[in-house]
């Protein structure tokens, strides 16, 4: 009966069903919100994976806005069983349902292909454009130099900001590692790390997914594109 369906104001006919938590951007999150129903949002595809049977590779291609990235690696977890998630829904008229159970959850990660790297450039330099605002000071505003006094030594100050390490996300430190890579095809972590200036963990973890480091060879202690990227 619908009356044993019902706690309060949440119906939850649906909430033994087993569905994906997927996070996306937010302008795939835009364009799906505008979609009329029926509208076809993307594809995923699920394959074999031979060196982890119980872990599949998940790829989605997804409907997107021209020049955004539409192919996606879907990187999949599963919730703490002590924590429980749930989808929930509401209808226009104001009805509240429990849509089921997280049974994965996955967060997309674009494929790294020269499109999304030139995408990342455009945006990290939109992002450093900042307004200055221009403000016209009168005669009386101006304050002599002998009033002005420095609470800081500036040499300690000059080192502390030169020293300073502002951790890069992923995608942009990659985007900062390719630019590298387009003036020469070698690098140590250290003269790499000299202009990135970035935590070594963090940058080195980040290289071992996109560069092979040699071992032996002429070009021992260094740092090389993977071919798979250098075409790329």
């Amino acid at each position: 009966k619908e009356e044993n369906l019902l706690y309060g104001e949440i119906n939850v006919i649906k909430s033994n069903n087993k569905v994906w938590l997927v996070k996306v951007g937010k302008d795939v999150a835009k364009l799906w919100e505008e979609a009329p129903g029926g509208t076809l949002l993307g594809k995923v595809k699920i394959a074999p994976n031979p060196a982890s049977p119980q872990n599949p590779n998940v790829t989605a291609e997804l409907v997107v806005k021209p020049g955004q990235p539409k192919n996606f690696n879907l990187v999949c977890s599963k919730p703490p069983p002590e924590i429980p998630m749930h989808v929930f829904s509401q209808t226009k008229e104001g009805y509240l349902f429990m849509d089921g159970i997280v049974l994965t959850r996955c967060d997309l990660k674009p494929d790294l292909t020269k499109e999304y790297r030139n995408l990342c450039r455009e945006r990290t330099a939109e992002a450093n454009k900042k307004g200055r605002p221009v403000v016209e000071l009168k005669s009386n505003d101006i304050i002599p130099m002998t009033r002005i006094r420095s609470f800081t030594n500036p040499a300690k100050k000059a080192r502390k900001d030169t020293n300073k390490k502002e951790k890069l996300e992923e995608r942009e430190l990659m985007d900062q590692i390719f630019k590298h890579f387009e003036d020469q095809d070698f690098w140590t972590l250290k003269d790499l790390n000299l202009d990135l200036r970035q935590p070594t963990g963090h940058l080195k973890a980040t290289l071992e997914q996109v560069c092979v480091y040699h071992t032996s060879g002429p070009n021992k202690g260094k740092y090389e594109l993977k071919p798979d990227w250098k075409d790329k």
